[in-house]
């Protein structure tokens, strides 16, 4: 029942003012994916209902080892015991399974990972704009030209400081790179949509060498609250004025994946932007709308070069588990590589002191489980059921344990 309980304060914490999940317990096992694996089935939570689980266990058997030295008590521990079996139904079973389904190992295309690493307070002073272009451009060309070939070029969020849409300099801007470099640029970048009036967007963007922007495009669904837009505006107008951020970006709904052509087949990406890779749920509808793997841009300048940076790409390990989907990173200047569907870090981008802050990029090969392909994990098409389990049954069960722990104090 606690551990339950435990799984419904994690869950609450995504909706309770506006969300914000940062670091469930499951996190913890970001680099040691063997326990993570039931997250294909139960998301997250269940990871971390496991570890609470064997941790009261632990707890139960110390207590009950005091009491048999004090009082002479016997050592049997049913509750440690129920838990070993729990914890051994959560590891061998999904990594049996997991072992036994997995398919070969197909390469897919070289993924090049550009990480500019501008200052956050550089990024939209205006008379740095020059340098910030020319520094991402240099950068580019750089990542284009490795022995490796990239075929696709990953940008971060909101890479550029003026729009890709909706600005007629930015677009014929990014469209040149890409034309030069003769690689798709899949990148993060303020847009601007005309619907009667100018709607701004944190958005996602595709250009290819050969035909220019996309004219898909994705905006960030989720939006960070007194960041990117004002919590209770409309009620409230007065709090726009004591916030320093000049109005909202506009929230983006669609969800439909980025088809890009390489070699001989067509790779959809599902796109997030920023902490939205927290949200199991957002990542779980991008892959429901048909992305084969699932791209993060972000901005880790906020953070600064301390652990900021490496929770962040813990969530992204969960949601590979998750959704069995190879996802990629690419951060501004902290934490850009990719992670397979099981959680296997493949490739992170260090300079030559194996630092993540800095300047440069990388490319790797991407490759994903064939096994995979076009298949859905349980938890991508049933979601949160695992959390509905442990509101109704565990903390009713956790209610009647104190009950009836009262009651046989009180006889």
């Amino acid at each position: 029942g606690a551990a339950a309980l435990w799984v419904v304060f994690e869950y609450l914490r995504g909706f309770v003012l506006s969300g914000f999940p940062w670091l469930p317990l499951a996190a913890s096992h970001w680099q040691k994916p063997l326990l993570l694996q039931i997250s294909a089935w139960t998301g997250a939570h269940g990871t971390s209902f496991v570890l609470i689980l064997f941790n009261l266990g632990l707890a139960f058997y110390a207590d009950r080892w005091l009491r048999y030295w004090r009082e002479g008590w016997r050592r049997f521990c049913p509750e440690f015991f129920a838990v070993l079996a729990v914890l051994m139904l959560a590891v061998v079973f999904p990594y049996r399974w997991t072992r036994d389904s997995a398919g070969e190992r197909e390469e897919v295309f070289t993924a090049g990972f550009v990480q500019p690493h501008i200052p956050q307070d550089m990024k939209w002073d205006e008379d740095s704009a020059r340098e910030i272009l020319e520094t991402i451009d240099r950068t580019t060309r750089l990542v284009a030209g490795l022995p490796e070939s990239p075929d696709l070029l990953l940008w971060p969020e909101a890479v550029l400081p003026l729009p890709v849409k909706g600005n007629a300099f930015g677009r014929a801007w990014v469209e040149e790179i890409a034309r030069s470099v003769e690689t798709p640029l899949l990148l993060g970048s303020i847009g601007v949509i005309r619907n009667g009036e100018d709607d701004w967007i944190n958005g996602m963007f595709l250009v290819e060498p050969e035909t220019g922007l996309h004219p898909h495009f994705y905006a960030k669904r989720k939006l960070v609250p007194f960041g990117e837009y004002v919590p209770l505006a409309r009620l409230w107008p007065w709090l726009e004025k004591i916030v320093p951020i000049e109005g909202s970006f506009a929230r983006g709904s669609s969800v439909e994946p980025f088809p890009v052509r390489l070699g001989e087949e067509t790779v959809r990406f599902g796109t997030l932007i920023c902490y939205e890779d927290v949200f199991a749920r957002l990542a779980r509808d991008a892959v429901r709308g048909g992305a084969d793997m699932l791209v993060v841009a972000t901005n880790n300048g906020w953070y600064g070069e301390e652990a900021m940076p490496y929770q962040h790409a813990a969530h992204s390990v969960l949601r590979a588990v998750e959704t069995r989907r190879p996802v990629l990173r690419s951060g501004n200047g902290g934490w850009s590589g990719w992670i397979d569907e099981y959680g296997g870090i493949r490739g992170v981008l260090t300079d030559g002191e194996g630092s993540v802050f800095f300047r440069g990029g990388q490319a790797f090969v991407i490759t994903r489980d064939a096994a995979w392909r076009e298949r859905l994990s349980y938890y991508t098409l049933h979601g949160d059921w695992f959390v509905l389990v442990c509101a109704f049954g565990g903390i009713p069960w956790l209610v009647w344990g104190i009950l009836v722990r009262r009651g046989k104090r009180k006889s």
